[in-house]
């Protein structure tokens, strides 16, 4: 959704338009098949401000010459974030053409750049933009390892909201077709260690201890602020404690429930029976521990249930359609049992993973909400 004002001047004025424009909402929805995501591109939070702003002022410094016009452009952005699934990623590359254009295309490109042709931006102004990058990998290419492709290395580990903080850009006396490059200039210099330091935060064990080590350090350092300032040490101490106690059971649980969501993904994939191999295991969450605690209860049912039919069905196996015994019990047995144990250790996988997220949502609401909008609900 968008909103858009538009005013124009007479001729024989310095500012023949001004323009506005505001964009409500603008969200990229994955719908690949294989994809884990519900969401690829959009804002970062929930919040009533626009997506975008973009402010648009043409100006014709000589009002004599009608064929010449500068463009002034302010853009700002709300905070993003990216949610990309590796079989997404996969998608885009081969999607995406790469290399260089044809000889004909380049040709023509570089004489428009060389011309006169296109928009001339007088000033071009793009805020500060932050973005929150997730990253979902499935699977690593070793033969492509083995040759000398160290971007697979990015597939060993899942990356979860890593930041990337791009600053204000300010472009002036530019053609149009010149100002992705003129960003990209003053964008790259930004890309560097700090950036790459935010993105391997970005890995789930990391990002626990150094959210667990903070809150260590400030055990330490609050009492001696609140010594400083206010004298007030002993309540400094307690909040301290507090925040520490929070943050540890927070990133513990969300480690806890990180292995069994890991491990339910690999029981369902190893399970002929399982209905859905697709649908990510953070899709639909509990909102609290009773919810949790409610659908734990009802897949662990569930199992046994599936489990119990196994191991029914053992004499009907091991009997043939007419009756005879055509196999030996103790061989049906033996083929009921993985078709059992699989249904039982998937079930107990998810009963713990909705527990422990039903815990962890209770605790913090907003990563109900996040989940919700990336893993649809």
């Amino acid at each position: 959704t968008w909103d858009a004002t538009l005013t124009a001047n007479p001729p024989g004025r310095v500012e023949r338009a001004a323009g506005t424009l505001h964009v409500e909402e603008l969200e990229v929805v994955d719908r690949l098949e294989d994809s884990s995501r519900n969401v690829l591109f959009g804002r970062q939070h929930s919040s009533p401000d626009p997506y975008a702003v973009l402010r648009w002022t043409v100006a014709q410094p000589d009002v004599t010459a009608h064929e010449f016009l500068e463009h002034k452009v302010e853009v700002g952005v709300v905070p993003l974030m990216v949610n990309v699934d590796q079989d997404t990623l996969t998608f885009l590359n081969q999607f995406i053409p790469t290399g260089n254009p044809p000889s004909d295309i380049a040709d023509t490109s570089d004489d428009d750049a060389q011309g006169t042709d296109g928009l001339f931006l007088q000033y071009f102004c793009l805020g500060p933009l932050n973005v929150i990058v997730s990253y979902k990998p499935k699977y690593v290419d070793f033969e492509q390892v083995r040759e000398g492709n160290t971007a697979q290395a990015a597939n060993l580990f899942p990356i979860q909201g890593s930041v990337v903080s791009l600053p204000a850009v300010t472009v002036t006396g530019c053609r149009a077709q010149n100002l992705g490059s003129a960003v990209l200039e003053q964008w790259i210099p930004a890309l560097g260690a700090s950036d790459l330091l935010s993105v391997f935060m970005g890995v789930s064990f990391v990002r626990s201890a150094t959210a667990v080590g903070g809150s260590m350090v400030n055990l330490v350092l609050s009492p001696i602020d609140a010594y400083q300032n206010d004298k007030r040490v002993f309540r400094a101490i307690t909040k301290a404690i507090q925040n520490f106690s929070a943050t540890a059971f927070g990133e513990s649980v969300t480690l806890a429930a990180s292995a069994t969501a890991r491990t339910q993904r690999v029981m369902r994939q190893i399970n002929p029976d399982a209905s859905d191999k697709r649908a990510s295991v953070y899709a639909d969450q509990p909102a609290d521990t009773y919810e949790g605690l409610s659908r734990g209860y009802k897949s662990l049912m569930e199992g046994l249930r599936k489990s119990a039919s196994a191991f029914a069905r053992i004499p009907s196996a091991a009997q043939g359609a007419d009756g005879q015994h055509r196999r030996g019990l103790l061989s049906a047995t033996v083929l009921a049992v993985p078709t059992a144990t699989l249904a039982v250790g998937e079930s107990v996988a998810t009963a713990s993973t909705q527990v422990l997220l039903g815990m962890r949502n209770q605790a913090q609401p907003e990563k109900k909400e996040y989940a919700d909008r990336v893993y649809g609900c």
